[in-house]
């Protein structure tokens, strides 16, 4: 019997990495420890996509999970081929955003986004028709650029808005609630499949606010009301006129009672608030609404005053809402 012998197996050489293979979040760590980034800009289009996503992530974005843009380099641009090398780049990001967040606590990305040339603005919109979530700060520079930016994102599901109401510079509070009504206005003429609405930072009162959602998101499902004030009759009218409401969140929100039944007292709600709360404190709410609130798929409450993170409200001298929407 004749023995065949074995082929012996030939072991596979690994094949050489290029920089096409490599994770564009290693490469973008290793772009962080060089100094000139521009460098790496220059060389854009004559690399390969992982190159470039990793420097695209390495000039743009300025936390770890790319929530944050950051803007100085176009600012700062110092010739044209700069200029459009990094629109390129932001072109590539793009792509991949269905979430536009302008996160309050990092107030020097909010400042850098009122800053930005309108060019830049429409240019980001134009490319992401099919964001979303769409979440910023409400001020008056931010109802020129949704006039504007709105028409391009039309598929929006999710839209939120804080407003910056102070005691040292609205003493009513009615300019707050006049851009919080032009935002909605806004929103209820070009977004029409919007499923979830956040309003943050302002008094939430029947006769405005409250009526405004009514009327113009008939079919709203999510509500988001975390640190606003909010007052019965706000609250059982838009209880009892969304038809289709089936979640709400009044995480940090201060009930006021019924503070608006006097026009006088409407005149300077935003003092009157105030000044009710230090004497009596919040209230309660009526054991019909929490019937009307526990019929709801999801209803997230805190409490009031009973809350550990909010109870400091009460005890301070000096208001501030700034402070307070720190808690969203």
């Amino acid at each position: 019997m004749e023995e065949i012998p074995r082929r012996k197996r030939s072991r596979r050489r690994p094949r050489p990495r290029n920089w096409g293979t490599m994770n564009p979040s290693i490469l973008a760590c290793i772009f962080q420890k060089l100094v000139q980034i521009s460098d790496l800009l220059l060389a854009v289009p004559h690399v390969c996509r992982g190159w470039r996503m990793a420097a695209s992530r390495t000039s743009f974005f300025i936390s770890e999970s790319h929530d944050e843009l950051n803007v100085d380099r176009y600012l700062h641009a110092l010739s044209t081929r700069e200029t459009a090398i990094y629109l390129n780049l932001l072109r590539m990001e793009l792509n991949k955003t269905t979430t536009l967040q302008y996160r309050l606590d990092r107030l020097r990305f909010s400042q850098h986004l009122l800053l930005l040339p309108l060019d830049l603005i429409l240019f980001i919109a134009q490319r992401t028709s099919y964001l979303k979530n769409l979440s910023l700060p409400l001020k008056n520079p931010m109802i020129s650029l949704l006039a504007k930016t709105l028409p391009y994102w039309k598929n929006l599901r999710s839209f939120e808005a804080t407003a910056f109401m102070s005691w040292s510079t609205s003493k009513t509070g009615t300019e707050e609630e006049a851009l919080m009504i032009s935002c909605i206005r806004l929103v209820s003429r070009h977004c029409k499949n919007l499923t979830h609405l956040g309003i943050h930072g302002i008094i939430l009162d029947y006769k405005q606010v409250a009526q405004m959602i009514l009327t113009c998101f008939p079919r709203i499902t999510s509500l988001d009301f975390r640190s606003c004030f909010f007052s019965d009759l706000a609250l059982d009218a838009i209880l009892d006129g969304a038809r289709n409401l089936k979640s709400i969140n009044l995480m940090h929100a201060i009930n006021c009672g019924d503070h608006e039944r006097g026009d006088h007292m409407m005149m300077n709600k935003f003092v009157v608030v105030v000044k009710v709360l230090k004497e009596r404190g919040a209230k309660d709410l009526k054991p019909e609404t929490v019937t009307k609130l526990s019929a709801l798929q999801n209803f997230t409450y805190c409490g009031g005053k009973t809350c550990a993170c909010c109870s400091w409200f009460y005890k301070v001298d000096h208001f501030d809402l700034y402070d307070f929407i720190k808690l969203l």
